[in-house]
């Protein structure tokens, strides 16, 4: 059995500093996180684990989140986490944590209120964020095990933390992407339970982080051709730099859009004509410098003719 970890975990934002790209920066709340499930399981076994034998035991061991004051600092530090890894990605924008302490208190939400995803829509319509993030503590494990270091024993402790997180568009309550999260401290193990629950939640910001990229696309579009050779593009220069946190070798696909007659309805339709792959990051923070991989002809002859061609990013 594992010895599980209830606590609360308060899921707010902070704000960032304004600059001049901010404009292309999509606004997210991100609500308190829902920790019914957690609060709810309150094991009390540490398992030990001896590496020498076949022999297992249990012994009885204490919630090392039991008082008040341990759970406030592992929430603390649990939000931290977590909201650095959407500051990390520069194009999102993050509401201010004390306009949304404010809208919850108006609105006398409680947390567990949050988890429905018709009331988060309506918080984050109130704070004029464009999508909100809401999600649910699910466990934080403990287990103790047996190493041996230079003839002596110890009993260390290793752990794993489970989070779910889900966005939602707030315009149409839409829910565009949902994941688990396993943060765990793998074959580190620490002297303290305590120790390896915090080393554990280390491990989710960065899958976090990497999620929010896929999520989240960086947009814009070629703003020059830089180098052209027999009617082909081979470099150009897109309106996506290191302010929207793009790093070399990722990738984009270019595209136009028109506007189509659907029954005297105006859609807009895209038309994929190229990919692209970042090779030099421009200083001014605003563009960066791609090698075309697919389409170089077709880029050409649209920008010629004076299309814009938008950018996206793209899985590689």
């Amino acid at each position: 059995m594992k010895f599980i970890l209830p606590f609360l975990l308060l899921f707010t934002g902070v704000l960032i500093s304004q600059n001049s790209n901010d404009s292309k920066k999509t606004i997210v709340a991100v609500l308190p996180l829902d920790a019914i499930a957690l609060a709810s399981k309150d094991g009390a076994k540490v398992t030990l684990i001896v590496t020498d034998s076949s022999v297992t035991r249990e012994e009885s061991a204490p919630n090392i989140f039991a008082d008040k004051a341990a759970i406030a600092s592992f929430a603390e530090a649990a939000t931290q986490k977590v909201v650095n890894a959407f500051l990390d990605v520069k194009r999102i924008r993050v509401v201010e944590r004390t306009m949304m302490d404010r809208i919850l208190k108006e609105q006398d939400f409680q947390m567990s209120d949050l988890s429905e995803g018709n009331e988060g829509v309506k918080i984050g319509s109130l704070l004029g964020a464009e999508y909100i993030v809401v999600g649910q503590l699910q466990q934080v494990s403990v287990a103790q095990v047996e190493e041996t270091w230079m003839g002596n024993k110890t009993y260390p402790y290793t752990a794993t933390t489970d989070i779910n997180l889900r966005i939602i568009n707030v315009s149409t309550a839409e829910v565009i992407a949902s994941k688990n999260f396993k943060g765990a401290t793998g074959f580190l193990s620490k002297p303290t339970p305590s120790e390896a629950a915090y080393f554990a939640l280390d491990k989710v910001q960065k899958d976090i982080g990497e999620w929010l990229r896929k999520a989240f696309p960086a947009e814009g579009f070629i703003y020059e051709i830089k180098k052209a050779k027999k009617g082909e593009a081979k470099l150009v220069v897109i309106t996506c730099g290191k302010e929207l946190g793009i790093r070399k070798d990722d990738a984009f696909k270019v595209y136009y859009e028109t506007e189509v007659d659907i029954e005297g309805r105006m859609v807009k339709k895209s038309s994929d004509i190229g990919k692209l792959i970042v090779k030099k990051i421009e200083q001014d923070g605003v563009f960066s410098q791609c090698e075309v991989d697919k389409g170089g002809k077709q880029i050409a002859e649209h920008f010629a003719a004076g299309k814009k061609l938008k950018v996206v990013q793209i899985k590689k």
